[in-house]
């Protein structure tokens, strides 16, 4: 994972569709790296994340998205403009 933006700052985790990575995030954490602390992460097994044997799965990477969350202290979090948010594309929201 990675992070970008001020460590004081409400954070946005930013989670890619299926088969991406974290650059399909790359213009908007531009923007909201002024305001916010972006959390972006590859979900196993895409982009530079590790690629252990399979399978891989929903559930699975809502786990690691959890995990890491839970690690970095953002579990629990709110909304944009309050304490956090996590946004995503594709994986119908699954993740």
């Amino acid at each position: 994972y990675e992070m970008v933006g001020r460590a004081g700052d409400p954070p946005i985790v930013f989670l890619h569709g299926l088969g991406s990575s974290t650059r399909d995030w790359e213009l908007q954490t531009e923007v909201f790296a002024h305001r916010y602390r972006c959390v972006l992460l590859d979900v196993r097994g895409h982009g530079r994340s590790d690629k252990p044997a399979g399978p891989y799965s929903i559930p699975l990477f809502a786990d690691d998205t959890a995990g890491l969350m839970r690690a970095l202290g953002l579990a629990g979090q709110g909304q944009v403009g309050k304490k956090g948010s996590v946004t995503g594309c594709s994986a119908r929201g699954r993740v």
